[in-house]
Order: C-alpha cells, then structure tokens, then sequence
C-alpha cells in the first residue's frame, strides 16, 4: 500500500500542482500584458465627465454668433450668460423673400422664460420653462451645449446631452485620428440610440457627435479655430437625417466673438436689458394676468403719453450703444486737459496783467 502511494498517488498531485502553477503564472502574464496594451487609456465615463466639467466650469460669458438654418439667410444672435440667468438678443435682419426678420429678444431665469418678438408680439410673454419646451417655438438655450445636439431647446443641459446619466453602457471603442487630432471615440449605447462622442485629451473637447436610433441619424461636427483656447467650438455643422435617409436639418452655427470669465451684474438680467419698446405689455402666461406697460424704467399701469416727438427721442435714446470704457477714458482725459489749459490759459492771462500793472 505504501508504495502504491508513493509510486501513483503522490507523483499524480506534484503534476497536478505544477499544472496550477503553470496555469497561474500564465494568468498573471496575460493580465500584466493587456495591462502593458491598455496602460493610459482612459474611462469612457471619465472622458465624458471630464467635456462636462470643462463646459460647466463656464458660468459667465458673451457670445455672438450666425445661426443658419437650411438655405435661409445666416441670423446674428448675441448671448449673455451667467448661470442661472440668461439673455439672447437677436437684431432685426432682412430676410430675402420673407421680407424683414424682426428683433426678438428672450430673457431666461431659473423656472421661467420671459419672450418679446418686435412686430409680432404686441407684448412681452411670461412661461413656465417646461410648457416652453413643447409649446413656444424660440430660440433659446444655453451656449455651452453647442456641438452636443441638434434640437437646443431653452430647458437642455450638458449632462443631457452626455447621456451617461440615463444607465446605458459606456465604453471607449477606439483611439483614433479625427481631423488631424489624436481622440477617444466614447461609446454610449442604450435602448434609444447609440451615441458616439468624439473627444480629444486633456483639453475634453468634442470635435463630433453621432446618435444611430429608430428617428434616424444624426451627425454634428465641431471646429476650433487656432486661437480659440476655450471648451466651446468655433463652428458647428449639424446634419439630421431620417428614418428612411431623408434630410431633416442642415445647419450651421459660426462663433463670432465669445469672452469667457466676464464680470456681468445680475441687474442686468432684468426687462430693461431686453430693450423693450415704450408701452410694451408685459403678460404672465403662468397666470394669465397682465402685469403692467413699460415705460423704460419699471412696469405701470397704464400707457405713458408721449407726442410723436418725444417718442422718437425716447426711442433714440434707448437704442444708443453704450460707450466703452476706453473710449470713456479717452473722453475724460481730453475733458481734463481742456481744463488745464483753460485754467493755463488764464494764469498767464493774470500774470500779464500783473506786469502791465508793474
């Protein structure tokens, strides 16, 4: 008996444990190995905050821009933003065959949108957020959500427009070249679209968005210009097709101007900055109450009176551009020289006299 153990059983296990061997430091090395191969390369989930907290990390800004909407003339657009509160100005335009695109201006609060379109609206209109979402056809929306959709609507928000929030699968499907830059192409994948968001490191930017879902597909490219040192694109090119391949939206966005880190007051979120015209009525949809008529200072009660005259001169006033500062600065100094020479001017004058005297 003892020497079957010694000669069967007990060489049986010594081979047995040389196999677990084996079989462990095989284990070891190809996990060190796809280690080796994945080494530096990011979460999806940690690309997407990353773009995220790039553009939330803007909370106050200006930014002017052309809006392009199929084949119809590019629309000048201005927005002042400072987190909650936010403004969009839009001059008044000729429109081609349509004729004269009027000025419209939408000022937006944290739980309301307050909305006046020059000729068009006899009043200034007062909504809830959410009944704007499907009831008002505005443009209106936060800038920072630029590159990350198609439709921007006033209630979208950039964690939105990530869709990792909604409990789909994140993952990075590929390192590629896009555009002449090194990105990470991230995969959000649930059961309404399957989204791609092309995002380049450490800067987080987003140079292209994809959706694939049952609506169609849709495409947006993002382009930065060499001295555009912030989050946000220079431009956008946005294409919508449908089920069937058909195209839905064809647009074009242009970055004028955008100065981030501004200084603005929170007076300045207010209907006086929607340069309302006299009179205007001002409406609380939410309520369906009239709240008063502007007088270009504050609401009242009843219409300001003014001739023809007076009125035209209001207006003219209120639509004066505001100087700058420099130009500010420039008026004082030569104010103040003016002075000094004046003041020169007659010191000399007395010391004449005074040696005429003599």
């Amino acid at each position: 008996m003892n020497a079957f153990l010694r000669n069967r059983i007990v060489p049986f296990f010594a081979v047995l444990t040389i196999q677990r061997v084996l079989l462990t430091i095989m284990v070891v090395l190809l996990c060190a190995l796809h280690m080796e191969e994945t080494r530096g390369e990011p979460s999806g989930l940690g690309l997407l905050k990353g773009a995220e907290a790039s553009r939330l990390s803007q909370q106050c800004l200006e930014m002017s821009f052309l809006y392009t909407m199929e084949n119809n003339p590019p629309i000048p657009y201005r927005i002042y933003l400072k987190t909650p509160l936010c403004l969009i100005d839009q001059d008044a335009i000729s429109n081609g065959a349509n004729g004269i695109l009027p000025y419209s201006t939408v000022l937006v609060k944290e739980n309301e949108m307050i909305r006046y379109i020059d000729r068009l609206d006899k009043h200034a209109a007062i909504y809830d957020l959410p009944y704007v979402q499907s009831n008002v056809i505005t443009v209106a929306f936060d800038p920072r959500i630029l590159g990350l959709c198609d439709y921007m609507a006033v209630i979208t928000t950039v964690t939105n427009c990530l869709q990792y929030e909604y409990g789909g699968e994140v993952s990075v499907e590929e390192k590629a070249e896009h555009e002449g830059r090194t990105v990470w192409v991230v995969r959000v994948k649930d059961e309404d679209a399957d989204n791609r968001y092309w995002i380049e490191e450490p800067s987080f930017r987003i140079h292209r968005v994809t959706r694939l879902g049952l609506f169609g597909q849709i495409d947006i490219r993002s382009y930065y210009d060499n001295d555009n040192t912030g989050p946000l694109p220079s431009r956008i090119m946005i294409r919508r097709n449908g089920p069937q391949g058909e195209l839905e939206l064809d647009r074009k966005i242009d970055v004028t101007n955008v100065k981030y880190n501004q200084n603005i007051p929170d007076s300045f979120f207010d209907l006086k900055s929607m340069r309302l015209p006299l009179n205007t009525e001002v409406v609380d949809y939410r309520v369906q109450q009239r709240l008063g008529y502007w007088d270009g200072e504050k609401l009242v009660e009843r219409y300001v009176k003014m001739s023809a005259q007076e009125q035209r001169e209001w207006e003219e006033r209120m639509n004066r551009q505001p100087l700058s500062k420099p130009v500010r600065y420039i008026l004082t100094a030569i104010g103040l020289l003016m002075v000094i020479y004046a003041l020169f001017a007659k010191f000399r004058e007395w010391r004449r006299g005074r040696s005429s005297e003599q």
